[in-house]
């Protein structure tokens, strides 16, 4: 009786695990740029790379949402067998899922967003391959680099470094 009027007693548990992580950019105007898109989607990638770094966690499901300029949204997804963690391994498998969005309707975009799902905390003391076979979306090394460039980034701005392919984008702030 007390619980559904919503009396409850127990203590709440803010400590439930997250879900998913994601970020969004809504634009002023329709994008109909391919190339614009590609950067603005690194950056976001970015952001939500960090985002899984500073919580500790790797992600096995990422998704690409588009929301078109009639407001039509669009969202398609992967699922990899290994949690990932870095920008570089967040861009490879959303540029792909935002260029087959984009291959079925080609129409400008109004909101970039990607997410990630199925979180996993990184392994701690993981038995690391004694041969990258090539066939890892990451490697280790790409993880290291990824924590160095957060650490130079906690230093100095995120500015301080950027990839390069967006130092000439229009719009250079991260949203978070």
């Amino acid at each position: 009786w007390e619980k559904i009027r919503g009396i409850d007693p127990s203590e709440v548990d803010a400590g439930a695990r997250r879900k998913s992580i994601s970020s969004e950019r809504t634009f002023f105007a329709d994008v109909h740029d391919d190339e614009e898109l590609e950067q603005r989607l690194l950056k976001l990638c970015c952001s939500v790379g960090r985002q899984l770094r500073t919580k500790e966690l790797r992600a096995r499901t990422v998704t690409v949402k588009l929301r078109d300029f009639d407001f039509t949204t669009r969202q398609a997804s992967t699922t990899q067998p290994e949690g990932i963690e870095t920008d570089h391994a967040l861009y490879a498998l959303a540029g792909g899922l935002l260029r087959q969005l984009r291959a079925r309707r080609p129409a400008g975009v109004r909101l970039l967003g990607v997410g990630v799902s199925t979180l996993v905390r990184q392994a701690v003391g993981r038995q690391l391959p004694l041969f990258e076979d090539g066939t890892s979306l990451e490697t280790e090394r790409d993880r290291t680099l990824s924590r160095a460039v957060d650490r130079v980034r906690d230093r100095f701005g995120h500015e301080a470094l950027s990839p390069g392919s967006v130092l000439g984008s229009r719009d250079r702030r991260i949203d978070g």
